[in-house]
């Protein structure tokens, strides 16, 4: 798929003259089909289409030809009233008389050459409008009309005049069918007649000749975006104060509002012209053109200063080159249009040219200035946080760290979570091959053994390639650090910071790392958080779903299957409970480990002795099997039980709690008093199935203590530490399976007791 970048957009205006159209401007790309086009519409007149600035009709299955910004106009015919209630064009009855022709003899062929003579005429004289659009008279069953060079009448105003697409009132001779021109539309100045009767306030500046535009809102706020090179084949559109190379914040324009504003500042189409005289006798003022001190609803004074916008152009000749001055540089035109009140009813505003010379006063339409020209810079760049990237790269993340801030202090952390997602190629058929974040220095269960859940790690950093960014509150922190107040981010409620790793040469190694950083307040009424990016310099406001995860619990972070080792990397496994202890050493080296990591020929001795014994088992489809080496397959059931050890919630939780120094005690007893002590010692073969990265092996040493506190309830500790129960009667399982295990009865590991 060919890059957007590389392709040419440009923005098609869709002018509904006298009528009204759902969509002012979108983008298309030169060389593809127009695609679905709007319907305008035109009280008393029927929709017929869209025609370019030539004239010719354009469909959706049109290829755009056209390198720069164009207008297409729409074409209407005036609805008459006809037998039947129905209305429609009038059509040229040469077509039937024609085929009635050929089925005449020839003996009456004279009297309809005749009779055509008389109901079809066309006049002589055409007339060319100022737009180079030709016009025709013809006389059709005995009326003239007047018609485009696609063969369509032109409507009439409520004068009998016909308007050209120009907004040309033409006059016909009944009579005749001559063609007088009765007005046209009045310009002065640097005016430019537009369609349908309309001024634009200057000639066109097409976006792909856009140098600039600054808008001053009348709320104070100011921007300026510009083309750093306009004579460069690729745009190069940026927002100043974040145009240098070397810019350290991620800050991009949105192209489909900037295309809005393009269209709003630089294609000034007006609605209406006002009497300049009546102007002059009300003032500026009436208008809200001028600055003024003003009073409120309330009855208090303050300060009132319209907006103003100043638009760049670069100037082209007509082989469309750039025009340049004798020093090489390109040639601009340059307007500032100020804005004022909006007109009664809405709808429109008033505006005028900026300097003395200029006294007209015009109506501008609204909807291109309130979606873009009339906007805070805010709502005019893309909303992004954090460095985007494709749903795949979002997992390449080292030193992820979220942490809460105590009392708002950002040097006061309790960290949450953290972590660094670790390749598949470095943890391939290794004891973490499944695992694919390790903890990070700073999270508070840094001791081996808790680990992180990947599937709830993952759903987090899928929120930051797609995060429901609400609003942008706040762009240019950086220069006004005080702005954090008002979100509550001077003393936010949590942090987030993690790198992301970039590969930008496309030669399969991280080249580049992008720190994202983010305060995060707390959560709002609205149920939205607010967020300040350090890399985006802007404060947005972001729906909870998004960051639903910053008040997850320490467990919602963790793996709640405490044992994971794969069978085939245990090398010991201690149980000592006060009615049974064992231990069991296990011999995996005559299973293959070359194709896939298995288990497949594992051997072990319990309490120094190895067992044998036949299991019969019923099958789920209910035949009896009978397993030879019973004591295998009761070991791998056995396992299996161990592996389904669940972490059920944290110890405060309940009717029955541990405080912390209940559980300081508990920590500290002799294994004797435990209700279960499970060792286990691990080793993996990655010095031989993953040599490039370990070249020695993977060795863990565990350690499950289990302290019954309640009736349905057990303590654990990994390591000497936790807080964390599991079910008291799966410990007493595990202790009885152990007893099963040298007894030859056959475990169940899918059953809970």
């Amino acid at each position: 798929m060919e890059n957007k970048s590389t392709q040419n957009i440009i923005n098609i205006i869709f002018d509904a003259g006298r009528g009204e159209c759902p969509t002012r401007t979108r983008e298309a790309i030169t060389g593809d089909a127009l695609g679905a086009l709007p319907v305008a519409s035109r009280p008393g007149f029927a929709f017929e289409g869209w025609i370019d600035d030539k004239g010719t009709p354009v469909t959706a299955d049109t290829v755009l030809d056209a390198k720069e910004d164009i207008t297409l106009h729409a074409r209407y015919v005036k609805v008459k009233a006809e037998k039947g209630g129905k209305s429609k064009k009038k059509k040229s009855s040469y077509r039937l008389q024609k085929t009635v022709l050929i089925a005449l003899v020839s003996v009456i062929a004279v009297l309809i050459v005749v009779l055509i003579g008389v109901n079809y005429l066309v006049s002589i004289i055409p007339y060319t409008d100022h737009d180079g659009a030709v016009y025709k008279a013809k006389k059709v069953d005995g009326v003239y009309s007047i018609y485009d060079a696609d063969g369509y009448e032109l409507p009439t105003n409520d004068d009998g005049y016909y308007l050209t697409a120009l907004g040309t009132q033409l006059k016909l001779d009944p009579v005749t069918g001559a063609i007088k021109e009765f007005a046209v539309v009045a310009v002065e100045g640097i005016e430019v007649a537009g369609t349908s009767t309309r001024i634009l306030m200057f000639a066109q500046i097409r976006q792909s000749n856009v140098v600039s535009i600054t808008v001053n809102n009348s709320d104070g706020s100011e921007f300026t975006i510009y083309n750093k090179d306009i004579t460069a084949d690729k745009k190069q559109i940026v927002i100043k104060g974040y145009d240098e190379d070397d810019c350290p914040y991620l800050v991009n324009y949105d192209p489909e509002k900037y295309a809005y504003l393009c269209v709003a500042a630089g294609y000034p189409l007006t609605i209406n012209k006002l009497d300049t005289a009546r102007v002059q006798e009300l003032g500026y003022a009436e208008y809200g053109l001028v600055a003024e001190t003003r009073v409120d609803e309330e009855g208090n004074e303050y300060e009132y200063k319209p907006t103003t916008y100043t638009i760049v152009g670069a100037l082209k000749n007509a082989d469309d080159t750039w025009k340049k001055d004798a020093e090489g540089n390109v040639e601009t035109v340059e307007h500032t249009v100020i804005v004022g009140d909006p007109i009664v009813g809405g709808g429109g505003y008033y505006c005028k040219l900026a300097g003395d010379e200029n006294k007209s006063v015009y109506i501008m339409n609204n909807d291109n200035y309130d979606m873009a020209l009339l906007q805070p810079i805010e709502n005019l760049i893309t909303p992004m946080i954090t460095y985007p990237s494709a749903l795949n790269a979002a997992f390449n993340v080292e030193n992820f760290v979220l942490a809460s801030c105590v009392g708002g202090n950002i040097e006061d952390l309790n960290v949450e979570v953290a972590f660094d997602y670790v390749d598949l190629t470095m943890r391939s058929k290794t004891m973490t091959s499944s695992d694919p974040y390790i903890t990070g220095s700073g999270y508070r269960f840094k001791y081996g053994g808790y680990r992180l859940n990947a599937d709830v790690l993952s759903a987090v950093l899928q929120n930051f390639y797609q995060t429901n960014i609400l609003s942008i509150k706040k762009l240019g922190v950086h220069n006004d650090p005080d702005s954090l107040k008002e979100y509550g981010l001077d003393k936010p409620a949590y942090v987030i910071s993690y790198d992301l790793q970039l590969d930008t040469n496309n030669d399969v190694k991280f080249d580049t790392s992008i720190n994202n950083y983010l305060r995060i307040s707390k959560l709002t009424e609205n149920k939205t958080y607010y967020v300040y990016s350090e890399l985006c310099d802007v404060v947005a406001e972001v729906s909870e779903h998004s960051l639903y995860f910053v008040e997850y619990k320490s467990l919602e972070w963790i793996n709640p299957f405490p044992i994971w080792f794969n069978l085939a990397f245990v090398k010991r496994i201690e149980i000592l409970s006060p009615s049974r202890n064992a231990t069991l050493l296990l011999d995996n080296s005559k299973s293959d480990q070359s194709d896939e990591i298995n288990s497949l020929d594992i051997t072990y001795t319990y309490n120094g002795q190895k067992l044998d014994y036949e299991l019969t088992r019923v099958s789920a489809g209910g035949r009896e099997i009978v397993e030879k080496d019973g004591e295998v397959y009761n070991l791998r059931q056995y396992y299996k039980s161990l592996l389904m050890l669940t972490m059920g919630g944290h110890v405060s939780e309940g009717i029955k709690t541990l405080t912390e120094e209940e559980m300081a005690e508990i920590r500290a007893m002799d294994d004797s008093q435990f209700q279960l002590v499970i060792k286990i010692n691990a080793e993996d073969y990655a010095s031989i199935t993953n040599p490039t990265y370990h070249p020695v092996n993977n060795k863990v040493d565990m350690v499950f203590r289990f302290y019954r506190y309640s009736e349905g309830r057990s303590y654990m500790t990994i390591n000497g530490e936790g807080e964390y129960w599991v079910d008291a009667s799966f410990v007493e399982k595990l202790i009885a399976d152990t007893g099963r295990l040298e007894s030859g009865i056959l475990i169940d590991s899918s059953s809970k007791t």
